[in-house]
């Protein structure tokens, strides 16, 4: 039954999320998002209600956009999606800006969320005359002569020789096309494109004929609405999380357990298994395959947490090295990592994010350990503050979103590995080898009541290597 109900989620045969049809201008108004003030984002919205790229990115997908926030988004990042059906023949020029951002890309998929192709920032050669900043060592803080141009074609990757700066956005036939535009950390008092704007796309037809603007996005089809992200129906959710015989607290583990992602069917089937130790732990690996709209670029771990267990559950573990970007870092320099979060949010009945703390946000020690809460806002210990090197997580008031008060879900990010680092998600080769690959940067968790871990005072420290 459960792997059926799996089935059917990956399947995205029905769609509990209903569609908007804001505008990005419209959305972009007044907006602050986490880590973003207010004057900046007033200073995109008056950017972008101007330019040609208005009626063809549709977005942000953040936590506080109302609306936006599906997906499970990281609030250290921004989404912007656009949903097209390119003519045949056809190759939309992109123009831009690198961001004053930690990290960008640009992504296509078909319209049930496969990945087609993506191109990552670094992948991307510079217009004659600029430079790309996020190479290791050029200078990333400069104003001018930072702009690219991508070619997207309506064209399958080849199997050989792909052409420099493209993207192939070639769907099944008869469907349409997503792209994706992302950006991480955008340098302090930047908005939320970095302070450079998004992308501004031209359609050049098979004809040779070219279209900027409306034009344009009247051409493509474009399509003013939230991207569809396949979530179970009340039904299909009831039937995972209550089950009959279920133990006090499920789907949570006590301590929790963290699994590798591998793709949506064996994530749902084995979070939800009433055996884990025979759906968690299969003989041979399942296939990698994306979520919905997967960055290619991203690994992910992640367990169900519950508060029947504890109203305060800790994180230890220790954090990989990033390029710190934040402040404006003058040079581009490499990491363990290029970025790292914890997030929380509710479930997959909703997929809506609670709370995340990005790499820069989290308080660690010398050797990089960290300590970092999770309980609800009116549990928060008094010592779990960052004067107390303590990272805090706010556990949703709504639970899983689907009536369930006491349930949680966390992942962990990994971005961009270095060739160097063997303990990133992305090394994870079968279900069961998180602790031996991760060693000392998977998360170990436990739950406590408030007194105990007010108890430990501050610094709030507890050695469990």
């Amino acid at each position: 039954m459960i792997r059926s109900i799996a089935a059917a989620i990956l399947a995205g045969r029905r769609f509990e999320l209903k569609q908007s049809r804001l505008g990005l201008a419209m959305v972009l108004g007044g907006l602050a998002a986490a880590n973003f003030t207010p004057s900046a984002m007033a200073a995109s919205h008056s950017q972008r209600g101007q330019d040609a790229s208005a009626c063809f990115w549709f977005g942000p997908y953040v936590k506080d956009n109302p609306g936006f926030n599906v997906g499970f988004p990281d609030t250290g990042a921004a989404y912007w999606s656009a949903n097209i059906a390119m003519p045949a023949g056809s190759k939309i020029v992109l123009r831009g800006q690198y961001a004053h951002a930690r990290y960008q890309s640009v992504s296509a998929y078909e319209a049930n969320g496969a990945a087609l192709d993506s191109l990552t920032d670094y992948q991307i050669a510079p217009d004659r005359g600029s430079r790309n900043p996020f190479l290791p060592g050029e200078r990333r803080t400069g104003e001018k002569n930072r702009s690219f141009t991508v070619e997207i074609r309506n064209e399958a990757v080849p199997a050989s020789d792909r052409a420099s700066n493209t993207l192939y956005a070639k769907a099944s036939a008869g469907d349409r096309q997503i792209l994706f535009f992302r950006l991480y950390v955008p340098d302090k008092n930047r908005d939320l494109t970095g302070g450079v704007g998004l992308p501004t796309p031209e359609l050049v037809l098979a004809d040779g004929r070219r279209m900027t603007g409306k034009a344009a996005c009247a051409a493509l089809n474009v399509a003013a609405e939230i991207v569809p992200i396949p979530i179970p129906t009340k039904a299909q959710y009831a039937a995972l999380r209550d089950r009959p015989g279920a133990p006090d607290g499920f789907p949570a583990q006590n301590p929790p357990v963290f699994h590798a992602f591998y793709n949506p069917k064996f994530r749902t089937a084995c979070l939800y298994s009433l055996n884990p130790g025979v759906d968690c732990r299969p003989a041979t690996a399942p296939a990698r395959a994306g979520g919905l709209y997967p960055n290619i670029d991203n690994n992910y771990i992640a367990a169900y947490l519950s508060r029947r267990y504890g109203k305060v559950l800790v994180f230890r573990g220790k954090l990989p090295t990033v390029p710190t970007t934040y402040n404006r870092t003058p040079r581009s320099s490499e990491g363990q990592l290029r970025y790292w979060s914890i997030c929380q949010t509710e479930s997959i009945a909703t997929t809506r994010t609670t709370s995340c703390l990005y790499d820069e946000q989290v308080p660690i020690d010398s050797d990089r350990n960290y300590v970092i809460v999770s309980s609800l806002d009116s549990d928060r210990p008094k010592n779990a503050t960052a004067k107390c090197g303590v990272g805090f997580l706010s556990w949703s008031a709504v639970g899983d979103g689907a009536g369930h008060l006491d349930d949680a879900y966390i992942y962990v990010r990994n971005l961009l590995p270095s060739s160097g680092f063997s303990h990133a998600n992305q090394n994870t080769k079968l279900p069961g080898d998180e602790a031996a690959v991760l060693g000392d940067y998977l998360p170990r968790a436990e739950y406590m009541s408030i007194e105990e871990f007010e108890k430990m005072g501050c610094p709030a420290s507890r050695d469990e290597r």
